[in-house]
């Protein structure tokens, strides 16, 4: 059995770090998408229990998988206020 090579010299580590964020932000509008929330931009949500939060929408942990489908239960936050997707009754983008 033969063990395929790596190759390591094909880029440097920070051309490696740089790709790795390129295909962080790349999955993190692809998840936006999907659950229709604009992700990474200055907005304004109510959430289910009448509270209104504004500020950027962020997801509240960097995972390093992102589960297929909406999941409900994924953590947002806007500023220092995490809540889950499931909670949001009207997401308006102000910017």
């Amino acid at each position: 059995m033969s063990q395929p090579e790596l190759s390591f010299d094909t880029t440097s580590p920070a051309n490696g770090y740089d790709r790795w964020h390129e295909e962080r932000r790349a999955v993190k509008l692809e998840l936006a998408k999907r659950l229709g929330l604009p992700l990474g931009h200055q907005v304004e949500v109510w959430l289910s229990d009448e509270v209104r939060l504004r500020g950027r929408l962020d997801l509240a942990e960097e995972k390093l998988f992102v589960p297929e489908g909406n999941d409900p239960h994924l953590m947002i936050r806007i500023g220092h206020a995490t809540f889950e997707a499931g909670e949001i009754e009207s997401c308006v983008r102000t910017d």
